[in-house]
């Protein structure tokens, strides 16, 4: 294979690097209000990056604690899709041994944590030119999907 860019390949990523930075600012503060809308719903854990690790925000990943709701991530999803609310569910492909990279180097090794992550993880809209109605209606919907599915004492 040939991994050299084209000049018009070479172009559009000089264009996108000068971009990068302004793209990345209008994510981080996306999340800032995302998180503020968000942090005092239970049973809702969002990722803490490390000391001195830059985020790309490419992404707005939440994990809906499986023992804190009466349904699982895929109904879920489902009601924040009808919602008009866009979101990937990451599943087990990504996460877990079923992968062929688990299971070409570590046979049946069982992964706990990433199994429940897996069982918790999705992702919501995070893109630089979402307005700030975008965003509020991203927080109503979660909100009214977690009061919905949250089981207070399950």
């Amino acid at each position: 294979n040939n991994y050299r860019l084209s000049e018009m390949q070479a172009a559009f990523a000089l264009a996108q690097l000068r971009k990068a930075e302004t793209l990345r600012a209008a994510r981080r503060a996306h999340t800032e209000y995302l998180d503020a809308g968000l942090c005092d719903l239970p049973g809702l854990r969002r990722p803490q990056p490390w000391p001195g690790v830059e985020l790309s925000y490419a992404y707005y990943p939440v994990r809906f604690d499986e023992r804190q709701f009466r349904v699982d991530i895929g109904q879920i999803s489902a009601a924040l899709t009808a919602e008009g609310i866009g979101n990937v569910v990451m599943g087990h492909e990504e996460f877990l041994p079923v992968h062929p990279l688990f299971r070409e180097r570590c046979g049946t090794l069982r992964l706990p944590v990433a199994e429940r992550i897996a069982r918790e993880l999705l992702l919501l809209p995070l893109y630089p030119n979402l307005a700030r109605a975008d965003l509020d209606d991203v927080i109503v919907a979660v909100r009214k999907v977690v009061a919905a599915y949250a089981c207070g004492r399950c």
